[in-house]
């Protein structure tokens, strides 16, 4: 292949006869036009040769090699060879004759990714009756195989054959050329008048000139009427550069320069150091290369000011105007209904550039259409630059009480004002009748106070004319009232404050919450002790209230003084996302079957806004099932406490086998020697309790141990769920 040359008879794709190496030189089935030096040349065959290589560890091979994620080497090496083909090829959408209406756009379909440099308005584009239209390309980030067609200027509905065009100068991402492609589309738009690339000439500009704006105006440029005129424009071109917004801060006559110089003078004092984007504007300069827009960039004093540019000329009388240049953002919505391209832009208002239209400023908008025209590379058609004036508004923002609003219990979104039942998680939301400057908005001017007077913390954010105020903290019903004071510090984005406060109060509301069923419910028979315990409520609780006044108790055995039970199950408290469902699940081993137990829920638990259940403890009976595969447990001892009780009981959830209460399973020692202690071991209680006797009593100043062996089985063959120790002292 044979491409770069201005001569169309030496681009050439040939197929090589002959190579001479010795001249290092080929034959082709081609011949040139012309004879050229320095042409651009690329060999490649049908079919591209691959071989991959994958080198593991071999008898040759000891250190490049590859390993597994555990550092193992792979064994051998694997070489596999395949050919791919050269060609990238291109469709298009649509490909049909589908007579293509106003504003069609196409898309450029390739069959592997290209090179986006090589993608020009020569490479890729619409033929419209052998006319080229310029193509605006728009790639997807993510997919260089995609590319999105949009005329300019755009064509109406007529009869003139329409073709979409791709050439082989499009590369792909190796650097080879694409198939050249066109594909008929069939007959629609004729060319648009030549004025349709002269975008001042049915653009429309709000606000009006002469308008009073606010701070954060927001521009619109529709470009509507006829429709060979609604597609002059394209993204790229309303920013800065073509539209130029600034604030006319002063004006003056006696500006001073001097020659060869970058220092300004004047006779009043107009100069500020605030690091604002500055700029002096000069007309009458004895040299005219003086007059101009200048940046300021050094302050000497509030009459001296260093520029950007070396004066040529010296002056007494020049004519200046100190100007605040506003960096804009712009977003662009291309053929809309009724309005055709449409840009909209804006003063910036976030970020390192960010800043606002002050109250009162005279402001002034030059719309270059001239650049916007340029672009195009359509028509060297005059542009028209319009330059347009405006007031910045200086009216207080306005809220009233009832735009004061909050999240009541029953009625949802409603004024604040006056309301009795707030949901205690409700934000407060201010609306103002215009946007607000977000740095204004802060604990000193919009201010909660409870009925104590004692501030409340919020959160605070601002989205345009709407602040919401989001409590830091859950509000309580026990601190009602509420106070709301929007204060005079709130400001709306052109530094207009508030012209008075506004207040509103309202209270948390006071409902007591109450249950909608538990799980068990009361006397509930055979409960499984694999099942966690459920409790729902009628509206969201205080988590922590809920998880100190929530337990479940079962009996302690009359006989028990070893102190080592509290008759309190131990267990795990969960409280969903909505905080209305309480799960209650027992730890391994603490729910034992064939036993009694009560879920006692206090009155202390509370809802959000600290309303309590009350009504006294209540109570939910339930036993669990027999056999339910629930181990036996030691839950506790009865031990002696004098030389006239000899024996020791240690009671158990259900009965344990007797087969299993074996020597060694019981075992009671003296702490002070060591020394096991004799005795006899029985069952008591339906074999619920293990009594051992001693023989023949327990001595008086010494202390005992007892230890249950963990080796021994409930009936149900399970064995219990730990070995149970105590100690016990006889006194003298």
């Amino acid at each position: 292949m044979i491409y770069g040359s201005a001569t169309e008879g030496n681009n050439l794709i040939a197929t090589i006869t002959a190579v001479n190496t010795g001249t290092n030189s080929y034959t082709i089935d081609k011949t040139f036009s012309s004879a050229q030096n320095g042409l651009k040349w690329k060999v490649f065959s049908n079919n591209d040769h691959h071989v991959l290589k994958i080198k593991g560890r071999s008898r040759v091979n000891h250190t490049d090699y590859i390993k597994d994620i555990n550092g193992n080497p792979v064994p051998g090496v694997l070489i596999q060879k395949f050919t791919t083909s050269p060609e990238t090829y291109v469709k298009f959408n649509p490909e049909a004759l589908i007579n293509p209406g106003e504003g069609q756009r196409a898309m450029a379909l390739f069959s592997r990714p290209i090179i986006y440099q090589s993608v020009t308005e020569d490479t890729l584009y619409y033929m419209v009756e052998g006319l080229k239209y310029y193509t605006l390309p728009t790639f997807y980030s993510h997919d260089l195989t995609v590319v999105l067609m949009t005329t300019v200027p755009s064509y109406k509905d007529g009869k003139l054959d329409i073709h979409l065009v791709a050439t082989s100068s499009i590369l792909d991402y190796r650097g080879n050329p694409v198939v050249e492609r066109t594909t008929y589309l069939g007959q629609s738009g004729g060319a648009p008048a030549t004025n349709a690339i002269t975008p001042s000439d049915p653009a429309v500009v709000t606000p009006a000139n002469g308008s009073t704006i606010f701070g954060n105006q927001r521009f619109r440029m529709a470009w509507q009427g006829v429709d060979d005129k609604r597609y002059s424009m394209n993204a790229g071109l309303v920013n800065d550069g073509t539209v130029d917004l600034v604030q006319i801060i002063t004006t003056g006559n006696d500006g001073t320069t001097t020659s060869g110089s970058k220092t300004f003078t004047v006779s009043a004092t107009p100069f500020m150091n605030d690091g604002s984007n500055y700029f002096i504007e000069m007309t009458g300069a004895a040299n005219p290369a003086d007059n101009g827009r200048w940046k300021i960039t050094g302050f000497i004093d509030s009459s001296n000011v260093e520029l950007e540019h070396v004066f040529a000329s010296g002056n007494t009388t020049v004519s200046w105007t100190l100007v605040k240049k506003y960096s804009t953002h712009s977003v662009y919505y291309p053929n809309l209904p009724a309005n055709g391209d449409v840009a909209e832009f804006e003063p910036v208002t976030s970020g390192r550039d960010a800043q606002l239209m002050p109250a009162g400023a005279n402001m002034r908008l030059k719309v270059y259409f001239s650049l916007i025209a340029n672009l195009y590379n359509f028509s060297t058609l005059p542009g028209v630059d319009i330059t347009y004036s405006y007031t910045v508004e200086s009216t207080p923002p306005v809220i009233s009480t009832s735009g004061i609003k909050a999240v009541s219990e029953t009625l949802g979104f409603v004024e604040a004002d006056g309301a009795t039942d707030i949901k205690a998680d409700s934000k407060i939301t201010l609306i103002f009748n215009e946007d607000i400057d977000s740095k204004s908005v802060h604990s000193d001017s919009v201010k909660i106070l409870d009925k104590d007077g004692t501030a409340v913390d919020f959160n605070y954010t601002t989205n345009g004319n709407v602040v919401t105020a989001t409590p830091v903290n859950y509000l309580q019903s026990g601190l009602n009232p509420y106070q709301i004071t929007v204060t005079t510090f709130i400001k709306d984005v052109a530094g207009n404050n508030l012209a008075a406060d506004v207040s509103a109060e309202f209270s948390v509301e006071t409902t007591p919450p109450d249950f909608v069923a538990t799980n068990p419910a009361d006397v509930t028979p055979a409960w499984s002790v694999s099942k966690p315990l459920e409790i729902y409520f009628t509206e969201p609780m205080n988590t922590a209230s809920v998880k100190a006044g929530t337990y479940v108790t079962y009996d302690i055995p009359a006989g028990c003084n070893s102190g080592d039970i509290t008759g309190i199950v131990e267990g795990c408290i969960a409280i969903d996302r909505t905080k209305t469902f309480v799960t209650f699940t027992p730890y391994s081993g603490q729910f034992m079957d064939e036993t009694d137990y009560v879920l006692v829920v206090k009155a202390t638990p509370s809802d959000l806004a600290g309303n309590i259940l009350g009504g006294g403890d209540h109570e939910f009976s339930f036993d669990t099932k027999a056999g339910d595969n629930g181990p036996a447990n030691a839950m506790c001892g009865n031990l002696p406490s004098s030389e006239a009780q000899t024996y020791v009981d240690v009671y158990f959830s259900e009965p344990v086998d007797p087969i299993s209460v074996i020597l060694g399973t019981v075992t009671v020692y003296d702490v002070n020697n060591g020394e096991e202690i004799a005795g006899t071991i029985s069952l008591q209680a339906g074999d619920t309790v293990i009594r051992f006797t001693a023989d023949p009593y327990f001595a008086a100043g010494h202390t005992y141990g007892i230890i249950i062996s963990d080796q021994i089985l409930g009936t149900d063959g399970l064995p219990i769920v730990e070995y149970y120790r105590a100690f016990f002292n006889i006194p003298l």
